[in-house]
């Protein structure tokens, strides 16, 4: 099997980068924003921060100066608010994904359809040098199976109703 050129993989892999690329200059500025939050609260940083803060607030607000004591209302407003926002953040962060994912699988789709058509016109092709060549064999009968068109409706429509059961 021919593997492909570094030509065309170098090709490829630099046509996704530029769509990530202009996906990314595309996105308003919440968008980003809400990006840039939940990658930094996904870091071990974060949580580290966050122990030291607690830990701050409480040792401060319990030993040294009681601007919020126990329990610690501010504090809890103050955690409450955070969770609200970030909740959000990744809510956004997850909605962008999940575009971007059904993107990458209606092109996942439009290749495999294509590289379906080009296996049956191959099929197509070798059956008709098979047929000129005078070769009968048990394989031509499944090639002549196999290069009939694959109608992407009826499959679905299989699926569905596999599922339905």
């Amino acid at each position: 099997m021919k593997q492909p050129t570094d030509d065309t993989v170098h090709k490829n892999i630099r046509a996704i980068y530029e769509h990530e690329k202009a996906q990314l200059a595309e996105a308003g500025w919440s968008q980003r924003m809400a990006r840039r939050v939940t990658a930094w609260s996904s870091h071990v940083a974060a949580i580290w921060i966050h122990i030291a803060f607690f830990t701050a607030w409480i040792l401060i607000n319990t030993f040294i100066w009681k601007f919020d004591p126990y329990p610690f209302t501010m504090l809890t407003t103050t955690v409450s608010l955070e969770s609200i926002f970030l909740s959000l953040f990744v809510l956004i962060s997850q909605n962008d994904m999940s575009i971007e994912a059904d993107r990458r699988h209606k092109l996942d789709l439009q290749v495999n359809l294509l590289a379906e058509t080009e296996s049956t016109v191959s099929l197509r092709l070798l059956d008709k040098i098979a047929k000129k060549l005078g070769i009968e064999d048990g394989a031509r009968a499944d090639a002549q199976r196999l290069s009939d068109d694959t109608n992407p409706k009826e499959i679905l429509a299989e699926i569905v109703k596999t599922e339905e059961k």
